[in-house]
């Protein structure tokens, strides 16, 4: 194991692979998933601009960019929330967390 580490290391401090490429690759050695599956509820906050504002939604998934530290500049993630079940005619949204009270949040 500790040659494959090694491995993987070398090929990304020579840029043969990407940061992402190498995190899955030591995700598989390790056998953890390497895409975790967010569930949960959040509370659209009521001082929302968005027409969601004052709903209970649930998670469905957590969308995050690609920095090392996995999330945006101001440290914050975008929920991918469905709207199942809703007054609202669409499958899902996508809601910055500063919009959003978490209820309850599993990762699985």
């Amino acid at each position: 194991m500790k040659n494959n580490i090694l491995e993987i290391s070398k090929q990304l401090e020579n840029s043969e692979i990407t940061y992402q490429t190498a995190r899955a690759k030591l995700c598989k050695l390790f056998g953890v998933n390497d895409n975790p599956i967010y569930i949960g509820k959040v509370r659209v906050n009521d001082n929302s601009n968005l027409i969601y504002a004052g709903s209970e939604l649930n998670i469905i998934g957590v969308y995050m960019t690609h920095k090392p530290n996995g999330t945006y500049l101001d440290n914050t993630r975008e929920f991918k929330l469905s709207l199942k079940g809703t007054k609202y005619d669409h499958e899902y949204t996508v809601i910055n967390e500063t919009e959003l009270t978490i209820l309850e949040i599993e990762i699985k």
